[in-house]
């Protein structure tokens, strides 16, 4: 409040005269006023201001009627500006749109890099998409600094706001738009040739096997592309993918099966000795069947699967896989017998039935070696491999076998005998042999095919000891010598 004296403490005149000559001062009247400064108190920054200093008009704020300068009321005094801080004033307006194009130009360069460094689009908005959420925290509590600092005033929350919902909208799109962005970079990928690229985005927008359309059209493109640069094994490779792992994508697995029985056919024109004919021969046996092999397609065939058989039958010979051999000539025979070559394997086939014989036989294989051996000489006995095998079949054959127990003085003689009459000691004798008095092993050599009986003899004082044994059935123990292999008796025990 003011502090000004209080006036019932001043005498009062008797009357007041407003015009004319002036009563003489009572004895009690104070001094007369004297004229006051024209210099006034001020508040920082203000100019001082003028009073006019006639009698009727009031006086300055803050001085008595005597001239004195009273205590100033803070109620009263003009309210003195807070000085704002650097965050609490408006930023520059250039500083205002670098840092909003700073954002952008930030996001671009985060996104290039990891473009550079060898990230798809995917990735690139993923990595930018975090940045932008990280600035947005950022200018999330600079705002707020600012607030605090003294700036509130519309625009600044609006600029705020907007700039807030496009880095948090950026980041969030660069997060969820990963698809989209894959299938995007496919397709670019895919229009400039760059089928493993692409391939691999399709992937990673979510196309797995079995059902992969877009995969598998790229499969088969790239294939395509491949067999017209003459590299049949890798476009084959691409057509092989789309049936093993895309085999549910529609019309691109037909495509692919046509595309195979393409390569194949073409190689075996152009370059026959290199095609590998296993799988070649799979594939023309299986896609004239199909719904989509025409009548060009069945010529086709009929032309180079044969040349496919007799090829890989004679590259199995080479390799010395007689029986798989035997199994091409015999399809090769069986399905386009009127082939030429058909004609051309059948010399061939026949060397490959007489090796295949001699494998089984040095494999013990003695009952297939025989059934090999009566194939060839039924079968192709205009050759010179059907008679050495109908030779073979008669040929005489060795006999082995073991005596345990046997007297060492003298050594029993064994026999072996067509006909025997054990009662009247009658023996036919047709081969005789010694045995091995240290291992009581017998062997008679070349023995004719046929049914023998196995005996010994020992002279002792005065007769003959002979000796005979038995089978399961108490008859007499015999055997059949049978074609190709060494028939071996096993162990007979003299003393039983």
């Amino acid at each position: 409040m003011d502090e000004r004296p209080d006036q019932r403490d001043q005498p009062t005149p008797s009357s007041t005269n407003t015009g004319g000559n002036q009563p003489a001062p009572s004895v009690n009247a104070p001094p007369p006023l004297t004229p006051y400064p024209q210099t006034f108190p001020t508040l920082p920054g203000q100019d001082a201001p003028t009073y006019p200093t006639a009698p009727g008009y009031p006086l300055p704020y803050g001085m008595t009627t005597y001239g004195q300068q009273a205590p100033l009321d803070p109620s009263h005094m003009p309210a003195m500006k807070k000085e704002k801080g650097r965050l609490g004033r408006p930023f520059p307006l250039p500083l205002s749109l670098f840092l909003a194009f700073g954002c952008v130009v930030l996001l671009a360069l985060v996104a290039g890099a990891r473009v550079l460094f060898g990230g798809d689009w995917a990735e690139a908005a993923a990595a930018a998409g975090v940045v932008a959420l990280a600035v947005a925290v950022v200018t999330l509590l600079t705002a707020l600094l600012r607030v605090a600092a003294g700036r509130r005033s519309l625009g600044f929350a609006l600029l705020t706001l907007l700039l807030l919902v496009v880095l948090l909208g950026s980041g969030a799109a660069g997060l969820i738009s990963s698809t989209p962005l894959h299938l995007a970079q496919a397709k670019a990928l895919e229009t400039s040739g760059q089928w493993s690229d692409a391939i691999r985005e399709y992937n990673q927008a979510g196309q797995k096997g079995p059902n992969a359309p877009d995969i598998a059209r790229l499969q088969n493109t790239w294939g395509e592309q491949l067999l017209k640069q003459d590299n049949y094994r890798g476009a084959l490779t691409h057509f092989q993918t789309v049936l093993d792992d895309y085999q549910q994508s529609g019309s691109e697995v037909a495509r692919a099966r046509k595309n195979q029985f393409l390569a194949y056919a073409t190689w075996m024109k152009s370059d026959a000795a290199h095609v590998p004919y296993a799988e070649a021969i799979a594939v023309f046996a299986n896609y004239p069947s199909s719904p989509e092999c025409d009548s060009a397609c069945l010529a086709t065939a009929a032309e180079v699967a044969p040349q496919a058989y007799y090829l890989y039958g004679m590259q199995l010979v080479q390799q010395k896989r007689y029986q798989l051999a035997i199994t091409e000539f015999g399809k090769l025979a069986t399905q386009y017998g009127s082939s030429p070559y058909a004609k051309q394997a059948h010399a061939p086939a026949a060397t490959a039935y007489l090796a295949y014989g001699k494998q089984q036989i040095a494999n013990q294989n003695c009952s297939g070696a025989v059934t090999t051996y009566q194939t060839l000489v039924a079968n192709y006995k205009d050759t010179l491999e059907a008679t050495t095998a109908q030779a073979a079949l008669k040929a005489p054959q060795d006999v082995t076998g073991f005596i345990t127990n046997a007297p060492s003085n003298p050594l029993p003689t064994v026999h072996l005998s067509k006909r025997m009459n054990w009662n009247t000691f009658f023996f036919s004798n047709e081969y005789s042999t010694s045995i091995d008095p240290k291992t009581g092993a017998f062997t008679f050599k070349q023995v004719a095919q046929g049914k023998y009986y196995v005996t010994t003899s020992r002279r002792i004082p005065g007769a003959i000891d002979y000796v005979t044994w038995t089978d399961a059935s108490n008859g007499f123990f015999s055997f059949t010598v049978t074609p190709l292999c060494t028939m071996q008796l096993g162990t007979f025990d003299y003393s039983k």
